[in-house]
């Protein structure tokens, strides 16, 4: 199913904007419900890095490609904006971008 197609049928749930792609940013992202809420993931990068490995990547133990994953793949029904977040206003909920 299309991401447009999914948001269109779930309008009526909560909204939840997940600021980065870190570790703990995408494992509270993959644990929403997507029937509860219209989740989005916005960071620079459009990927996850795991840092613990990159020693291995660079002296040739582990494949540069096997240490990034695309959030497309880690959490696979929301959007994602590729965008440095500059302030985040709690009294409006808006987040603007650089």
């Amino acid at each position: 199913m299309e991401a447009s197609c999914w948001r269109q049928q779930h309008c009526s749930v909560a909204k939840v904007v997940v600021l980065g792609s870190g570790w703990r940013a995408l494992s509270f992202a993959r644990k929403l419900d997507p029937s509860a809420f219209d989740v989005t993931v916005v960071s620079p990068r459009p990927f996850f890095f795991y840092t613990p490995l990159l020693v291995g990547s660079t002296t040739g133990i582990v494949s540069p490609g096997a240490i990034i994953e695309p959030i497309r793949d880690n959490v696979p029904k929301c959007d994602s904006l590729r965008v440095h977040c500059k302030d985040v206003d709690l009294e409006s909920k808006k987040a603007s971008r650089l």
